[in-house]
This record gives structure tokens, C-alpha cells and sequence, in this order.
């Protein structure tokens, strides 16, 4: 089913090109033979996405230790908490949808290490394309078990009964302007909704707070496109939306500002009553809305929370503290053997 999904992902982008290709000009034998392997180049690519997602599941033990050992340092950096983990489905898998912070990734981490730790769930992270461009990023995000997001990896992942987390606002989300913390850019990306109605897939919504305030924004991507330099990736063809703002953390540096984070799970949404029918439009939008509503009231909430809460100024205690309870546990493991 999923090589089917696959091939019309990719017969529709090829089956196009080939028309525009008629229309400009008669194919010599050379140019066909061209066109051919472009063709055969498409199924070379519709295969590799099968073996990469396939050799996920062949992630040993020690491999996943190692990725958490990775996460941990962070993770007693924002002392995350936790709210609503007993919504979780434990019978079926879930989709998993949450709204983008910027960079992308702070909450993600601690998120994906309390699902396994807690729940015994590997999390699938359906990712934007661009993060498969960035050198040694994109095998971080391999042996955490993150694929590319498209409907066809979706597919095969959900008829395999996978646990699956998505951001429907992707880099636009992501890589937000100045003033834009916390406001969901969704338009109308259906797609997630549609996908769990077809393999009647509950939705758990996500509120994400906390790593908007990782970073500060020097120069956002409107500003940079916009800009003498935006003319080139004008030139070249690249989104705005795709763009790095120019941030900074500690200081001037790159290094996040240490901060506490806030997950939420919401109730789940069930999709089954509507007995796969996802071509149909309603169905999908009242998906979709009652989504993107339930995450937004997740983040209301939760800065009404954090708001509530009195600032915490002491992380360099706490993170003595945790290096004292971490090394405690470490000398009574080892004299215990």
C-alpha cells in the first residue's frame, strides 16, 4: 500500500513534467531517453524512502541510550513539566500534533525522551525537508527516527501502527517574525487531518511553551528577504519561510538561554466515527479546526501557568542539584553490582 502512495506522489510530479516537456518542444530519441531517467531516478528515490523507514525499526537498545544521554544535558537545563500524559492512548497508536516553537527542536527533544522513558513510545517525527540539507543534523534526527513529512511516509508508518508527532505549521512556524510568539501559522495544511480519518488515527494535540523565549530575534527571514542578500535566494528559487532568522541566545552566542518548558496533552480527538471517508472536505476541516483550537487553549493555558508561577532565577542550584542526584544514583548503582 505504502510503494502505491509512494509511486502516485511521484507519478503526478513526473507525469507533469513530462507533459510541459511535450508541449515545449518534439523529443528527439535523446531527450526521451532523458526523460526516462528522470523516471527511473523517481522510483530509485520512492524506494530509498521505504529502506530508510524501514531501518528504523532495526535501531538497537543501546542506540536509543546513547540519543538519551544526548537529550538529558538539556533536559535538566529546562526542567520540563508535564501536564495531561494520562490522555495518551495505551491500547493504539496516536498522531501526535503540536505547534512549532522556534528552531524547532528544544521542546521536540524532551518530548520525544518522556514518551519513551514514560509510555514506551518510539516517536516518529514527520520533519520539513529543509532539516535533510543541514550535514550531521540530519543523522541526529535519523537515529531519533524522524523521517521526511510527506503523505507517503505518513502512510507507511500508520499502517505499520507507528505512534506519529507532526507540526502542521512547519518552517513558517518555525522560524516566526519578530512579535510572532506563540501564534499558530497553520493555514489550511488538511493533510495530518486527513491521513488520521483515513487510518482512523486518534489525534492527541500538543501545546508546546517556553522555547520561544530560547532565543531572541536579531533579524527575521522577512527582513532578510527583503534585504540586498534576499535577492539571491530570490534568484535561486528559496522561500522566505525557509529562511534562518538571524538569533542569538546567552550573550551574542548561539548557545539557547536555559528555559523551563511547558508540555501539554490534550484529550484525544477521535476520527473512527467517520469511517475513513477523508476525501470528504468537512470532514477534514472539522478535524483540523477542532485541532488547531485544542492547541491553541493548550498554550493560553499554559502561560496563564507559567505567568502564575514565580520566575525561576536559580537554574545554576537546580543544576547542581541534579548533577548531585545524578551522581548519587550513579555511586549507589555501582556499589550495589
Amino acid at each position: 500500500m505504502a510503494a502505491k502512495v509512494l509511486k502516485a506522489d511521484f507519478q503526478h510530479y513526473d507525469n507533469v513534467n513530462y507533459n510541459n516537456y511535450l508541449k515545449k518542444e518534439s523529443p528527439t530519441l535523446k531527450k526521451a531517453e532523458s526523460v526516462q531517467e528522470r523516471r527511473i531516478k523517481v522510483q530509485e528515490v520512492k524506494d530509498s524512502y521505504l529502506a530508510d523507514i524501514a531501518s528504523i525499526e532495526s535501531h538497537s537498545s543501546e542506540t536509543l541510550k546513547e540519543v538519551l544521554k544526548i537529550i538529558r544535558p538539556w533536559e535538566w537545563l529546562c526542567d520540563p513539566v508535564f501536564i495531561g500524559i494520562q490522555n495518551i492512548p495505551i491500547e493504539r497508536p496516536a498522531l501526535f500534533v503540536a505547534n512549532h516553537t522556534i528552531m524547532a527542536v528544544f521542546d521536540t527533544l524532551c518530548l520525544w525522551k518522556k514518551l519513551f522513558e514514560n509510555n514506551k513510545i518510539a516517536l516518529r517525527i514527520l520533519a520539513d525537508h529543509y532539516h535533510y540539507k543541514i550535514p550531521y543534523w540530519k543523522d541526529f534526527l535519523y537515529r531519533l527516527g524522524v523521517v521526511e513529512g510527506t503523505r507517503a511516509n505518513c502512510s507507511y508508518l500508520m499502517e505499520h501502527k507507528k505512534n506519529l508527532l507532526v507540526f502542521p505549521g512547519g518552517a513558517r512556524e518555525a522560524f516566526k517574525l519578530k512579535g510572532e510568539k506563540y501564534n499558530l501559522f497553520w493555514k489550511h495544511r488538511t493533510g495530518f487531518a486527513r491521513m488520521a480519518i483515513e487510518h482512523q488515527y486518534p489525534i492527541i494535540p500538543i501545546s508546546s511553551v517556553g522555547p520561544e523565549e530560547c532565543y531572541d530575534i536579531l533579524v527575521d527571514n522577512h527582513e532578510i528577504y527583503n534585504s540586498p542578500l534576499g535577492k539571491l535566494f530570490k534568484t535561486i528559487g528559496y522561500r522566505q519561510e525557509s529562511i534562518f532568522p538571524i538569533v542569538k541566545g546567552i550573550g551574542p552566542t548561539l548557545i539557547p538561554k536555559p528555559q523551563k518548558i511547558y508540555l501539554k496533552f490534550g484529550k484525544p480527538i477521535e476520527t473512527s466515527s467517520l469511517n475513513g471517508e477523508c476525501n470528504n472536505i468537512q470532514n477534514c476541516m472539522g478535524i483540523f479546526n477542532e485541532t488547531k483550537d485544542e492547541v491553541q487553549k493548550g498554550i493560553n493555558e499554559l502561560l496563564l501557568l507559567r505567568s502564575s508561577e514565580p520566575p525561576d532565577l536559580k537554574i545554576t542550584k537546580r543544576l547542581k542539584e541534579k548533577l548531585f542526584d545524578y551522581s548519587l544514583d550513579y555511586l549507589i548503582k555501582f556499589f550495589s553490582k
